[in-house]
């Protein structure tokens, strides 16, 4: 997987970034089973990696066909930077496959805005928990109830 600028910094220009591996899952490298290679040189030293591998050095014509469309998905199409899932068969960009790509979550520090609730979202206020939003993980959501059950009238689905 790559990321299109280095997560850890603000810089908005393509800097691809991530991790390969060889033969495997991707369900191998998220769990920490097995040691990755970093995708550009330039992350392989800011991250003072031991090894001498990455996809720009290893597979150079990968690398830059993955550059390229970085660049038109951004630069041409508008899109916020992203996260692109591929695969590759060969060394070749004909062997490269993209799995697919969303946008990147770009994380701002210190502009944390907090909601503050009113009277009406208090008295609308059903529950929360297991149960009231429809899964045993969504804790925490809460469900208002529809304005025209609090005024008596029926709502636009029960006329």
């Amino acid at each position: 997987m790559i990321l299109t600028r280095d997560p850890r910094g603000s810089a908005q220009q393509i800097a691809i970034y991530g991790d390969f591996i060889f033969c495997v899952q991707g369900e191998d490298v998220v769990s920490g089973l097995v040691a990755t290679y970093p995708i550009s040189e330039k992350q392989r030293i800011a991250e003072k990696r031991e090894s001498r591998i990455s996809l720009e050095t290893r597979f150079p014509e990968i690398y830059n066909e993955l550059v390229r469309i970085a660049e038109f998905l951004i630069y041409e199409k508008g899109f916020n930077h992203q996260e692109i899932e591929f695969t590759f068969e060969n060394a070749t960009k004909k062997g490269l496959y993209l799995l697919q790509t969303r946008d990147m979550v770009q994380r701002e520090t210190g502009k944390v805005r907090n909601f503050v609730g009113d009277g009406d979202l208090d008295r609308s206020f059903l529950g929360m928990g297991i149960g009231v939003s429809g899964g045993a993980l969504a804790e925490g959501r809460s469900i208002p109830r529809r304005r025209s059950s609090i005024s008596g009238r029926k709502s636009p689905r029960h006329r």
